[in-house]
């Protein structure tokens, strides 16, 4: 709807508009620039913006944005351009640069001020008034082409007497109809559940009570349709003669939008709450049975280590559910204590891993900016040397300090990373087999506490894959 809208008004607009590149090549030009310049669209299309303008300088202002865009985004200054036909004329240039990704982009707003000019010499005006009638015909196009709706209600009786085009579209009347409403079919366009406050809200701005307000309320369109509006009044006007002038916007998708994103939020947490009640009776169930056969079983050392296992896999599974069953309280936490119990997880869970921790004395009692994501990216790592890393894998994870960050490596002694899936590792469906969901997710994480995680190199020909996560130290 809002790219629709700013095509029609790039479409009807009164000015020429035209967007150009860095080197000044135009790429894209309205029906008005086609009519004021005297050269089909195509034609322009085919041109540089100074192959337009009768005269090669440019003011300094103008000529400030192609150089440096960065600094200086806009400019407003006055030239002469050349038609078609060869005539010259004054014009009025509004210039903008738009960044767009690493791109530089620059978009004019033309108007012709030929008329201006004429009037100007049958009047003998000065360089002042020919400013202030300029002025005015740019606030009476704006208010013509703008995309809110503008009313102005002069009132003792509280009577429309103007109203731009948007105004009338949004609420559905033709202009003249809108002006010709009585009071009382003004008060009952307004939807009955929003109407005693935002009158009270006009009656605070004609006592004097307050100069401005901004509100949103339903109102009724002519066909009977209800409509959301975001509306800003304030008053014109001394003392005794006070009139409103309103402008707003139609919101009513936008509302309807994050009406559902609130019922889906809703229906999620609902679903949510299901499954963590769901989940945690049945990991209840197998935990109990787990315990009931290392029982039966104790004295069978092998049976008794994949018991423990089992074990470690539900209570991290419960921490999880737990995890997720409130907000966030906190996005920072020591790293020692998450990192000790990996650690635990790691050697608890999978028998046939060996895992090694050694964490540097200053990085105890070190605070990370992190949340309660991060240990996941580990679990993340782990699973991986378990299952790529070959039988009985060896698995070392370092931590140590080096400015404002804390270090962690994480080296197998596993076959390492194939070659041709290195430069994507961390692209989402990057895999040798399965989701290749962890990798991406594990930067995501790490990514959204500040931090970075990177595929590194091997210390000796022993190690295979090698991660390097750098976390940010909170600051106190």
């Amino acid at each position: 709807m809002v790219e629709r809208t700013y095509r029609s008004l790039f479409k009807n607009v009164e000015e020429a508009i035209i967007l150009e590149n860095q080197n000044q090549e135009i790429i894209d030009s309205n029906p008005a620039a086609v009519e004021i310049f005297g050269y089909s669209r195509e034609e322009l299309l085919q041109m540089k913006t100074t192959e337009l303008k009768a005269l090669e300088s440019r003011r300094e202002s103008s000529q400030e944005i192609y150089n440096n865009p960065s600094t200086q985004s806009n400019a407003v200054f006055r030239t002469h351009a050349k038609s078609s036909s060869g005539r010259v004329f004054p014009i009025e240039v509004t210039l903008v640069s738009i960044n767009q990704s690493e791109e530089v982009f620059f978009l004019s707003i033309i108007r012709d001020l030929s008329n201006l000019e004429s009037t100007k010499a049958q009047n003998g005006w000065d360089e002042t008034q020919v400013k202030q009638a300029a002025k005015q015909i740019k606030y009476e196009s704006l208010f013509e082409v703008s995309l809110q709706g503008i009313i102005l209600i002069e009132g003792p009786p509280n009577q429309i007497s103007l109203v731009n085009p948007a105004a009338a579209d949004i609420l559905g009347y033709e202009e003249e109809e809108l002006k010709s409403l009585a009071p009382e079919e003004l008060e009952s366009s307004i939807h009955w559940t929003d109407r005693d406050e935002i009158l009270s809200q006009m009656g605070s701005l004609l006592r004097g009570e307050t100069d401005s307000v901004r509100t949103q309320g339903r109102f009724i369109r002519k066909d009977g349709e209800i409509v959301w509006l975001d509306l800003s009044m304030a008053t014109l006007g001394s003392s005794g003669s006070l009139s409103i002038l309103a402008t707003f916007l139609d919101i009513t998708e936008w509302r309807e939008a994050m009406a559902d994103i609130v019922a889906t939020n809703q229906d999620l947490d609902l679903y949510g709450s299901l499954l963590r009640h769901d989940f945690r009776n049945d990991l209840l169930v197998i935990s109990g049975n787990t315990e009931i056969i290392g029982m039966l079983a104790s004295h069978n050392e092998e049976i008794k280590q994949y018991v423990e296992a089992n074990l470690a896999g539900v209570d991290r599974m419960l921490q999880l559910l737990d995890l997720f069953g409130s907000p966030e309280k906190s996005r920072s936490r020591q790293i020692a204590p998450i990192l000790e119990d990996i650690w635990s997880y790691a050697t608890r869970t999978y028998v046939e891993l060996e895992c090694k921790l050694h964490i540097d004395p200053d990085v105890f009692m070190t605070t990370v900016v992190s949340g309660r994501l991060l240990p996941m990216v580990f679990n993340n790592l782990i699973r991986n040397t378990v299952k790529y890393a070959g039988p009985n894998p060896e698995m070392r994870i370092e931590a140590s300090r080096t400015n404002n960050h804390i270090k962690i490596r994480v080296a197998d002694d596993g076959p390492g990373i194939p070659q041709e899936i290195k430069e994507e590792l961390f692209e989402r469906g990057t895999t040798t087999e399965g989701t290749g969901l962890g990798l991406y997710l594990s930067r995501r994480v790490i990514e959204a506490y500040g931090g970075t995680i990177e595929l590194a190199d091997q210390k000796n020909e022993n190690e295979g894959a090698v991660f390097v996560i750098k976390l940010r130290i909170k600051e106190e």
